[in-house]
């Protein structure tokens, strides 16, 4: 469904040829797979997180906030991640500040029910160390085409500084999370 979902909004947003390398870069690792299919609530908010991109280009804040609202219900660890990855675009793109402060503000409002709920009952929450039992290498020729991909993005500017914002906010996120 990710590669689905990554073809059909990277055909629209980009073009074919760079659907079809994007599609084959995440169809290229076994790891990758294994985590798709046991972690569903994250596999669906970074489906999620392509489709809320796509309808911001688009200018449909609403239709973005209710997935994003759906994102924080889904996994809210992951979709904090995708708020963060929003905001770094936005600086990045200063014409899309408007839509992802409302995009943001209205999914926030939306997610307000269960956030309450959720600090209300705080003490009872543990996020412990469930990343444990994922092996993590850091391999340096994806490390080498990492920081290419990197400064591609900023040369080309524009649509590929979502990419390079979802980079950006994940790195927190990789270090942070349990």
């Amino acid at each position: 469904l990710l590669q689905f979902t990554s073809w059909a909004v990277f055909r629209k947003v980009f073009n074919k040829k760079t659907a079809f390398y994007i599609v084959l870069l995440l169809s290229s690792s076994y790891s990758f797979y294994w985590f798709q299919a046991n972690m569903v609530p994250a596999s669906l908010v970074i489906i999620f997180s392509i489709l809320i991109y796509y309808l911001i280009e688009k200018r449909k804040f609403v239709s973005a906030s209710i997935l994003l609202a759906l994102s924080l219900y889904t996994h809210s660890g992951l979709s904090s991640t995708i708020i963060l990855s929003l905001i770094v675009y936005a600086i990045l793109r200063k014409e899309k500040i408007k839509i992802i402060s409302k995009t943001i503000f209205l999914s926030i409002l939306l997610f307000l029910p269960w956030l309450l709920h959720f600090f209300q009952n705080l003490e009872f929450l543990s996020v412990g160390n469930q990343a444990n039992f994922i092996e993590w290498k850091l391999h340096l020729l994806l490390l080498f085409f990492a920081v290419g991909g990197i400064f591609y993005c900023i040369k080309l500017k524009k649509e590929m500084f979502i990419p390079l914002s979802y980079a950006l906010a994940m790195v927190p996120f990789l270090f942070l999370y349990p």
